[in-house]
């Protein structure tokens, strides 16, 4: 499916449903258990690049790290069968994680974070591979599938 950005950066702020309000949306504390995502990020921002979490599980392996001005979070299914697992990476670049969140402490800018992805270039954000399927969302200046 392509998507071009100014499409989704033009609707969005027209979408009011739930917790998407004029472009953004709006975190429900009840789930962040008191947690200042803020500084958190701000944090991560200004850590050196490295592994921050490595949980290995019976179920999945799951791999969080910071590289290149990139947020990394890497999982690996362990349960079932071989044709049954799947792999998944997610790159998000640090300037779009700061353009969320840059609507206050309670909201998501998603029409922020996408403006600073299409300034990103061509760039892979997320992969999920199985034996059976690749599934492939990525951002690229041409304004046509092949």
């Amino acid at each position: 499916v392509n998507i071009p950005l100014e499409l989704a950066e033009n609707v969005l702020p027209t979408i009011n449903k739930d917790h998407l309000h004029n472009g953004k949306v709006t975190i429900d504390q009840a789930h962040l258990n008191d947690v200042d995502l803020h500084a958190l990020l701000n944090a991560i921002r200004t850590a050196k690049d490295g592994e921050y979490v490595t949980v290995q599980g019976a179920d999945q392996d799951v791999r969080v790290a910071k590289q290149g001005g990139r947020l990394l979070v890497h999982v690996k299914d362990n349960k079932g069968s071989k044709s049954n697992k799947s792999n998944v990476d997610i790159q998000i670049p640090m300037h779009v994680i700061d353009a969320l969140f840059s609507a206050g402490k309670d909201e998501l800018d998603i029409v922020a974070g996408l403006h600073a992805l299409a300034l990103q270039g061509d760039t892979e954000l997320v992969s999920v591979k199985s034996e059976e399927s690749t599934v492939r969302v990525w951002m690229d200046s041409k304004n046509s599938s092949d």
